[in-house]
């Protein structure tokens, strides 16, 4: 019979692609901090951080582990501004990596957002200012007191413009 806990480790372990193996050898890590068994969000956050230093230049996967992380914290009613906001940047920096200058912004479906969906941006621009996540977002996932802004980045070019344009 699999206990909750145990359900709820292997959900875990599925959103953020680790295995049981790298579990319980970061469960021994932390146990060994703690000095105690440790909760298993606990493990889970701690294998994060390993993967961010793992990864600390792959752009693509870094962005995908914050995003992972931020819905880890909305699923548990905290808040994930600042990981959601780091998750976007990477998709920024990882947009600019593959030598694009400008990016269009995909929104999300509340009004707030609605207001972002098709400005464009030169990357550098968009870096320091962050228009994504949207602070005035109001798409509730879990956490009823928080947003959890579902907007994302696209490379623009002047060619999807023209696509865009002619479907309009």
């Amino acid at each position: 019979m699999v206990t909750e806990e145990k359900a709820n480790i292997i959900d875990e372990l599925r959103r953020f692609d680790f295995t049981e193996e790298q579990y319980r050898e970061s469960e021994k890590e932390v146990a060994k901090k703690f000095g105690h068994k440790p909760r298993y969000n606990d493990v889970i956050w701690h294998l994060c951080n390993k993967e961010i230093i793992k990864n600390r230049n792959d752009y693509s996967k870094l962005s995908l582990l914050y995003y992972n992380m931020a819905s880890f914290l909305n699923d548990r009613d905290k808040d994930c501004f600042q990981i959601l906001q780091q998750s976007r940047k990477m998709e920024l920096l990882d947009f600019k990596r593959m030598g694009n200058e400008e990016v269009e912004i995909y929104a999300g479906v509340c009004f707030s957002c609605q207001q972002l969906n098709g400005k464009i941006f030169k990357i550098d621009d968009a870096l320091k200012q962050m228009p994504i996540p949207n602070k005035n977002c109001t798409t509730i996932r879990h956490d009823k007191k928080r947003a959890f802004c579902m907007c994302r980045y696209l490379p623009s070019s002047e060619f999807l413009r023209e696509i865009r344009k002619k479907y309009k």
